[in-house]
């Protein structure tokens, strides 16, 4: 990769500079080798489409809500919500580790399994490439993911037709010391990695989802990700 070394004349520090042509093609080489991970590559059709999804994440907001609401909805389950909701349409998980925890439940999951690991490789799990933290891949075998399992589930309702997509639990912050709404996992998230590692994506999102005319709401009012209108639970439900 070619740099260009300044010298700032009045701190007298240098400065690089990264060629944008070479750090493109870094890019598309750490993607390319990225591909060769997957033994087995599926797609997802727009089954939904022009249909209103929802989406659960798993902020503390949720604490109590009656999940039984979304019954007649068309539903993505994030992690562990789809042990509350086993009746949801989409699990979706990001972290391996999460089906190492569930393994069972997961594949006794009537709905759509998805992840965008590539593994494990099973007739039942749908493994769709990772291509990247930001943005949105409208290649309907692949995701963005944004650090995050909420991030790219909205990838996947919009590869699954979504005309409205609402968050449920998308707090991308803590309740005192709580991070989810169910009793969480044994490596819970902190306030920083919501700021630093997380909601930082999400702007490059905006953009995209726009031009397909895509409505997004986030059903929590208090919600640390303001890129999206918000709206609360109940008005988010009547969308």
């Amino acid at each position: 990769m070619k740099r260009k070394v300044t010298i700032n004349p009045i701190s007298n520090k240098k400065s690089i500079t990264v060629n944008p042509v070479d750090k493109n093609k870094k890019l598309a080489e750490k993607l390319a080798e990225n591909k060769k991970r997957y033994a087995k590559v599926g797609s997802i059709s727009p089954i939904y489409k022009d249909e209103t999804i929802f989406i659960i994440g798993g902020g503390p907001s949720l604490k109590n809500f009656n999940f039984d609401l979304l019954k007649r909805k068309k539903v993505i389950a994030i992690n562990k919500a789809f042990l509350t909701v086993p009746w949801a349409n989409v699990l979706y998980w990001t972290d391996s580790r999460f089906y190492n925890w569930f393994k069972a439940q997961i594949h006794a999951f009537k709905g759509l399994k998805v992840t965008n690991k590539p593994k494990p490789v099973t007739d039942d799990i749908i493994n769709l490439r990772d291509t990247g933290r930001t943005g949105l891949d409208l290649d309907r075998s692949s995701l963005r993911h944004g650090n995050n399992s909420g991030y790219a589930a909205i990838n996947l309702a919009v590869h699954l037709g979504a005309k409205k997509i609402v968050l449920l639990g998308y707090d991308m912050s803590l309740s005192g010391n709580k991070s989810h709404w169910h009793e969480g996992y044994s490596t819970p998230t902190n306030h920083k990695v919501y700021k630093n590692s997380m909601l930082p994506h999400f702007d490059t999102l905006v953009d995209p989802i726009k031009k397909l005319g895509i409505e997004i709401w986030n059903a929590n009012p208090n919600s640390d990700l303001t890129c999206f209108p918000k709206c609360t639970i109940e008005e988010g439900l009547t969308k």
